[in-house]
């Protein structure tokens, strides 16, 4: 069996539980690596405000990491430290063959500052002398050059300076500038873009930098392992986690909805070839047949698993091509996510051929049925058919019927939707009717 890859964190643990040791454990742990905590202070703080530092004594994070290095990191990530005698002692105990992913962490996002001047010249003269890469945001850049940063071309200046100066590679983080951050790596430069996020965000720095050395602790490159963590956390960010007053990249639930994702993806791609056999050609309409399956809590059609293409009649029996995706169809994923705003079980349906014998089968069975009139609504809702007439049905019936269907329009074939909570389940349904 593999070893699992590990990372030597040694950084300070808050109480808000937002960043420092806490977010680089989450962040580390998200990429399957193992995190090995050494805490060098511990700070009380708020979502909004630090109250107070504690230092842990120097004999007691010097036993630590020996602890940890008895254990062979693959990385070390350096975050909030803030002492000079301790950033002394860190490299002197750091071997010299072990990455080292150094975060500057001067002050807090309150503005509160955890540097003095004798560990920004610590930090200069010792810590970034032994780092892989050192990841700076634009106002510790500035302490660290004593220049200001107002532009883009400030950024890249600076970037490339702090890496002659320093010797290791440098990622000027530029989330207080905008959302581009700059790497000067072997003497190049590299940008690497995000979306601006207009939210009151914290610990965006820390996960990066934790992120980046459990990349490396993995093996990649300095170019490829920020790359990766840059589009990590822009994943985070779409769906953040709001603590009360401010947001955190989740990068947990990133792997919830990754989990989700392909659950839903095999859930549906396994049924496809009985859902074939199950199917005659006098079950499949003009338009053919598509089946979609949404993950728990799907709100667009990304988040809508659904065939790539239709399933069709042919000479031998219905057929197509076995490929399912998320984003794929368009009428079915619509009547998944209209659903899913009533039931929230509710996450799969087809369409089939409308037949009245099919229909009245379906009341036989005990299925309840709901039935629309496309030219009802036509000219209000040209657009949103399928949303309208199953939200109409939903709303008359007081609840999801198992069958939708309606008889057409100038242009438009009568039509009939099968709703059930997964593949399997809408299999079994689609059985009963065509025995």
């Amino acid at each position: 069996m593999e070893k699992t890859k590990k990372v030597l964190c040694i950084s300070s643990l808050d109480t808000s539980g937002i960043s420092g040791t806490a977010a680089d454990v989450r962040a580390i742990s998200a990429l399957s690596v193992h995190a090995m905590p050494v805490v060098v202070n511990y700070v009380i703080e708020t979502q909004d405000a630090v109250v107070e530092v504690f230092p842990i004594p120097l004999e007691t994070i010097e036993k630590g990491i020996k602890t940890c290095l008895s254990e062979e990191p693959d990385a070390v990530k350096l975050g909030l430290i803030g002492r000079a005698d301790v950033a002394e002692r860190v490299c002197a105990l750091l071997p010299q063959d072990i990455p080292v992913i150094a975060d500057p962490v001067f002050l807090a996002s309150s503005g509160q500052m955890f540097a003095d001047t004798r560990y920004i010249d610590a930090f200069i003269s010792r810590i970034a002398q032994r780092a892989t890469l050192v990841t700076p945001n634009i106002a510790e850049a500035e302490m660290l050059l004593g220049t200001k940063i107002n532009t883009q071309d400030d950024a890249k200046i600076a970037c490339l300076e702090l890496h002659r100066r320093m010797g290791c590679s440098v990622l000027l983080k530029g989330g207080h500038l905008n959302a581009t951050d700059y790497l000067a790596h072997e003497r190049k430069i590299y940008e690497f873009h995000g979306e601006h996020i207009p939210l009151e965000l914290r610990s965006m720095g820390c996960n990066l930098a934790a992120l980046i050395s459990g990349y490396i602790a993995l093996g990649y490159r300095v170019v490829d392992a920020v790359r990766e963590s840059k589009m990590r956390i822009s994943e985070a960010l779409r769906k953040p986690a709001f603590m009360g007053t401010k947001y955190i990249p989740d990068l947990v639930h990133v792997l919830h909805v990754n989990a989700q994702r392909w659950e839903t993806y095999t859930g549906l791609q396994g049924k496809i070839t009985e859902f074939l056999s199950t199917l005659r050609n006098e079950h499949i309409p003009e338009v053919g047949i598509n089946i979609g399956y949404a993950i728990p809590g799907a709100t667009t059609k990304e988040d809508v698993c659904a065939i790539d293409g239709r399933i069709v009649k042919t000479t031998v029996g219905p057929s197509v091509l076995p490929i399912v995706k998320f984003g794929a169809g368009d009428h079915i994923p619509r009547i998944i996510l209209t659903v899913m705003r009533f039931d929230a079980q509710k996450r799969c349906a087809m369409n089939m051929r409308y037949n009245p014998e099919m229909v009245e089968k379906a009341k036989k069975l005990g299925y309840v049925v709901g039935t629309f009139t496309r030219d009802a609504e036509r000219e209000k809702h040209r657009d949103g058919t399928m949303e309208w007439g199953t939200e109409t049905v939903i709303r008359g019936l007081g609840c999801v019927p198992d069958m939708i269907f309606d008889l057409g329009d100038v242009g438009k074939e009568p039509m009939i939707r099968l709703i059930a909570e997964n593949p399997e389940q809408l299999l079994a349904k689609l059985k009963k009717l065509v025995s």
